[in-house]
């Protein structure tokens, strides 16, 4: 399925923007960006029977709900948006062994906000908000409130690869 490889394709995209040799918080966001685009529409192309397993999965629903929050509710990414919800992600610098890389985190606090404040002004998406916020609960009991975007996006692409079987 093009959009199941379109996502590898942006998630290695951000893994590289990421550094070291190339550390842009731009290129990070652009790629991320792209990545959940193409990772939210691979439900729209798969069959009935593949839609219902994807939405079975809360860290598909959580993925698609930040896609969705990203293009019609905030702009969450940018250090200098005025926000009252807050951004959910962080970046953190690593200068390990002389080389700097970044990575962004996901604070699920913000997070679980945002995706309130989209439940409130897109009720028909009520239940993939929840489901997304049902995502994060697990992340919290855990003890990760503060936790790597990148493993999150490598689940979704196990759950897709699952299901869709490209």
């Amino acid at each position: 399925m093009l959009r199941f490889h379109e996502a590898n394709y942006f998630r290695a995209a951000y893994a590289r923007a990421s550094g070291p040799a190339q550390d842009s918080y731009f290129a990070m966001i652009a790629e991320l960006d792209a990545f959940l685009w193409a990772f939210a529409s691979m439900r729209d192309l798969s069959t009935p029977s593949e839609q219902q397993q994807l939405e079975a999965d809360d860290v598909f629903l959580f993925l698609a709900g930040l896609r969705h929050v990203t293009t019609h509710q905030e702009v969450v990414a940018s250090p200098n948006y005025a926000t009252l919800l807050g951004r959910p992600f962080r970046r953190v610098i690593d200068e390990g062994g002389g080389h700097a890389s970044a990575e962004l985190l996901l604070d699920v606090d913000s997070c679980e906000k945002l995706f309130d404040a989209a439940a409130a002004t897109f009720p028909k998406g009520r239940r993939g908000y929840e489901a997304a916020k049902a995502f994060l609960a697990g992340l919290r009991s855990t003890g990760d409130v503060v936790t790597p975007l990148g493993p999150i996006l490598d689940e979704g692409l196990a759950v897709a690869n699952h299901v869709l079987k490209p």
